[in-house]
């Protein structure tokens, strides 16, 4: 399901300067290009460039927020196909318009830009390929995870986590916020099964019967780091991220938590890649703690 649309003002106002800085000279520096091709060669063709460009920071500022880095990155790839693609589209009607028919070089701009994208896009999947994909970890700012660690804080009340596909970044976030050694007690990162059962003592028969991606194995896991480290809450979070593991789809994740009124477990999925799944789980695994905890946060 898609993320409800709407203005995040707090998420603006949290914009480092800098990074405000570099999207308003963005648009800036579009819209002067613009208006010097408009005065050179016609509004028409000024207006082409101005339409598309000037719009990409924000957009992919959103994308990023929402998805993430690599979401962004992947977008700028075919943000760049897209625009490179139009501009040969224009030209092409520009120069066959007053030789030929309207038609006949319309359908010659199509073909153009057709053939451009599409070779455009294959060399550059074969580029990243070629020099191998940059992974992110998840975009989550500690502000997230905050109310979490205060809420607890203000309680009394301590937190450990156990982590397999998040690789630690659960516990990285919450170790981020400011006095966060008097609530997070620590945390332990579980990717093997064989962990799982030495580390968080999750039982051999729910990896065998259930599946370390499930979720008994997420309440397991929960369960042990809340014991093993002798904390109120106990956090877990299990999943696939990669190729499909015992038929379960990558992008399918299971958080649990575990804590004073109880215990609660969801199954995510986030097709979106690695990066957008893994911020998924860390704030599905933020707002169960808050629920479990019985503490309230402001």
């Amino acid at each position: 399901m898609s993320a409800p649309f709407g203005i995040r003002g707090h998420q603006i106002c949290g914009l480092p300067v800098q990074e405000l800085l570099i999207r308003f000279a963005f648009g800036a520096a579009i819209s002067l290009v613009a208006g010097i091709v408009s005065l050179l060669t016609g509004d028409k063709a000024g207006g082409m460039l101005l339409a598309f460009p000037a719009i990409l920071p924000a957009a992919l500022t959103l994308v990023e927020r929402n998805s993430g880095t690599s979401a962004a990155v992947s977008d700028v790839r075919g943000a760049a196909v897209g625009a490179i693609a139009l501009a040969l589209f224009a030209v092409t009607v520009k120069l066959l318009a007053t030789t030929i028919p309207v038609i006949a070089a319309l359908a010659a701009a199509a073909a153009v830009w057709a053939l451009a994208a599409g070779g455009i896009y294959l060399a550059g999947r074969l580029a990243a390929r070629l020099l191998v994909e940059t992974q992110y970890l998840p975009d989550v700012p500690a502000n997230e995870v905050e109310p979490l660690v205060a809420a607890l804080r203000r309680a009394g009340l301590t937190v450990a986590t156990a982590e397999s596909c998040t690789g630690g970044a659960l516990t990285a976030l919450l170790t981020a916020v400011p006095d966060a050694s008097r609530t997070v007690v620590g945390g332990i990162t579980a990717y093997t099964d064989e962990t799982k059962e030495a580390m968080l003592d999750v039982s051999p028969a729910i990896i065998a019967t259930e599946g370390a991606i499930s979720e008994a194995c997420a309440r397991a896991m929960a369960e042990g780091v809340r014991r093993r480290l002798q904390t109120d809450v106990g956090l877990g979070v299990t999943g696939v991220l990669g190729a499909a593991v015992d038929g379960v789809r990558p992008g399918t994740m299971f958080v649990a938590a575990v804590g004073p009124t109880g215990s609660r477990c969801e199954r995510l999925f986030n097709g979106g890649g690695p990066e957008a799944a893994r911020s998924d789980a860390i704030r599905k695994a933020v707002e169960l703690g808050l629920q479990v905890s019985g503490a309230r946060s402001r």
